[in-house]
């Protein structure tokens, strides 16, 4: 009569690693590192030179690739949230349903894609600089959700007896 009575150790193993991968990405997306030299920094959203930073949300001379790269960070973003809320229900008022598991290692997978569009297009484009921790981050909560996938995926084909 637990908490997690009837929730295999698969599912608990990824819902886990998925919220750890959430606040992995969470802080790579959200912090101005993903490039660094000197004295200069930039990430998605802003972009500093020592301390006066200046902020890209709304400029409409953003280059298509820093767009693009923030469109696919965000969707891999509301991926992971998604899995989140789906894992969230599958673990409390719908434990019976099955379609569930196939829903989250879907956005969990989708999301590790996702994410490595945004890295790819990013590093292309910054092919010659040195790369700051929040680029490294997400490449990491890429990594954490591939794993919560295949958690969740073997889960689903049922290699696992509850906790």
């Amino acid at each position: 009569m637990g908490l997690f009575e009837g929730i295999s150790k698969f599912a608990l193993v990824s819902a886990i690693l998925t919220a750890v991968g959430f606040l992995v990405h969470l802080i790579g997306y959200g912090a101005p590192y993903w490039f660094k030299s000197g004295i200069y920094h930039s990430g998605l959203w802003k972009s500093c030179a020592g301390s006066i930073c200046g902020d890209f949300v709304g400029s409409s001379f953003l280059p298509a690739w820093l767009e693009a790269t923030q469109a696919f960070e965000t969707l891999a973003f509301l991926a992971i949230l998604a899995a989140l809320i789906v894992m969230g229900l599958k673990f409390t008022v719908m434990k019976e349903q099955k379609i569930l598991l196939i829903v989250i290692f879907i956005l969990q997978f989708a999301s590790v894609g996702l994410i490595l569009l945004g890295v790819i297009i990013y590093g292309a484009e910054n092919s010659t600089t040195s790369f700051g921790f929040a680029f490294v981050f997400v490449i990491i909560a890429s990594i954490i959700m591939l794993v919560a996938g295949v958690f969740s995926f073997l889960d689903w084909r049922g290699s696992s007896s509850p906790a």
